[in-house]
């Protein structure tokens, strides 16, 4: 792919991320003023579930539909291939959805969830598990557009139903908002299936010979049962610590601040929804060249950073909008900051694994960072409550960062500046730790510009390379 075509892709992916951006940040400050943070903080709750249920569902085997994807070109080996890889994680939904209820019925344990609920668990996790799938056929195919669109319509049903159903019903909030948000989700689940329709004809044939044996498809994506497991358990032990010392309000007030990090999805979503796909297809062409990654790692560092730096000045105008009740969720920002852009950054660095199929190893980072997330979160909970599971969560991601990038280097070396990354980090954590205990005044101005330019003499070399570049479509144009 050249890199007008390349760069054409993630402005397609970033406008339409920016809408749903802007949808977000409509429909976050609508429904906590509308809603209180107990009946939030249980919808909260629910999504938790369905997500962690759907991240051991997957088999692991929406990571081998990435890794052997560009192997062979044809319909029918696309075909073929996804058939393989989503027969086993519809089969254990399948299953899964009877135990739960057999469960139930027979009383084995209590529980205090509605059999309702318990419907729309089961249908909005297996939603996820097969809108996983077609999604990602969105993203390997390059259906950029497409892949924008059903994003800004599913934000935009949720917001839209929610609301009209909360201002008329007035009350029963929380159902409310469950029921919307699985609704949604089906609503997106169709789209996607729709755009990519001749892969999902399973009855036109799925015999192509050459197409990767499902035992090996298994081999490859099954310790991603564990990494992936790991990793959502990783991700939700913040808010099960938060719930386990404190309410359903509080983690209403957690999550709120979650939701307004989202804003992270203009740059996460559109880097991460390409970057993937673009490194296998580079990696498949020329083993050997690895320039794009250095390139790509260093740009998009210099992007995360700045984002996080403006949102974490701004954090008291982004949490005004979602109303007095939440207004305590300013504080928690800088450090849940760290989420996507370690993440994001250790896509780049990752790419080892990967490229040599250590599926295996993608086990220890999850594994690493969650203990560590988990010891902080009980330390920090108890002590500062839900500044606590912030702080805690945020240097988790750090070590996630760390181990990710070790690993991804010993079996793929690619020379990243990593120690310029770690000053830029540790700039960005004194100044994420004065943000979280302390309100906006000058001081947050001050050391607001003094990070830029720290950013900016670390990262010169690739901000002459940037600006030459803009320079040259002006002057072309």
């Amino acid at each position: 792919m050249n890199k007008n075509s390349i760069i054409k892709h993630f402005a397609t992916i970033g406008g339409g991320t920016i809408i749903v951006l802007l949808v977000n940040i409509i429909t976050v400050p609508i429904i906590t003023r509308l809603v209180d943070p107990g009946e939030y903080g249980l919808q909260s709750i629910f999504t938790m579930y369905a997500t962690l249920a759907a991240s051991f569902l997957y088999l692991g085997q929406d990571q081998s539909l990435l890794r052997f994807f560009y192997i062979k070109e044809g319909e029918e080996y696309k075909r073929t291939l996804l058939y393989r890889c989503i027969k086993y994680p519809l089969l254990l939904c399948v299953v899964a959805i009877g135990v739960v209820f057999v469960i139930k019925w027979s009383n084995i344990f209590e529980d205090k969830y509605e059999n309702w609920i318990l419907i729309c668990l089961c249908i909005y996790t297996t939603v996820l598990v097969i809108d996983r799938f077609a999604s990602l056929l969105l993203r390997l195919t390059y259906n950029t557009k497409m892949f924008s669109a059903v994003n800004i319509v599913y934000r935009l049903s949720y917001l839209l139903v929610s609301v009209a159903l909360i201002c008329w019903v007035r009350s029963y909030y929380s159902q409310i908002l469950i029921i919307t948000t699985t609704v949604a989700a089906i609503l997106s689940m169709v789209l996607n299936i729709f755009c990519q329709r001749n892969l999902w004809r399973f009855k036109k044939g799925c015999n192509d010979r050459d197409c990767v044996s499902s035992l090996d498809i298994l081999k490859y994506g099954m310790p991603f049962i564990i990494s992936s497991g790991v990793a959502s358990i990783f991700n939700v032990t913040d808010k099960m610590v938060v719930k386990a010392y404190g309410t359903y309000s509080d983690v209403g007030i957690y999550s709120s601040a979650l939701s307004m990090v989202n804003a992270f999805a203009v740059i996460q979503t559109t880097f991460c929804t390409l970057w993937t796909p673009l490194t296998f297809e580079n990696y498949e062409k020329d083993p050997d060249d690895r320039s794009l990654y250095i390139k790509g790692h260093n740009i998009i560092t210099i992007i995360v950073f700045a984002a996080g730096l403006t949102m974490i000045c701004g954090k008291d105008i982004f949490v005004y909008m979602l109303g007095e009740k939440y207004r305590e969720a300013s504080y928690l920002l800088p450090f849940l900051i760290f989420n996507p852009i370690m993440y994001t950054v250790s896509e780049t660095t990752v790419s080892g694994l990967y490229f040599m199929k250590k599926s295996n190893m993608q086990i220890i980072p999850s594994l690493v960072a969650c203990i560590v997330n988990l010891v902080g979160n009980i330390i920090l909970v108890q002590m500062l409550g839900y500044k606590g599971a912030a702080i805690s969560t945020g240097l988790s991601y750090i070590v996630f960062f760390t181990v990710r990038t070790v690993l991804g280097r010993y079996y793929y070396y690619i020379g990243f500046n990593l120690k310029s990354y770690y000053i830029m980090t540790a700039f960005f954590i004194i100044y994420a730790v004065y943000n979280t205990f302390f309100p906006f005044n000058v001081c947050t101005i001050i050391g607001y510009f003094l990070c830029l330019l720290i950013l900016i003499l670390l990262y010169r070399q690739t901000m002459k390379e940037i600006l030459f570049y803009f320079r040259d479509i002006i002057q072309n144009r």
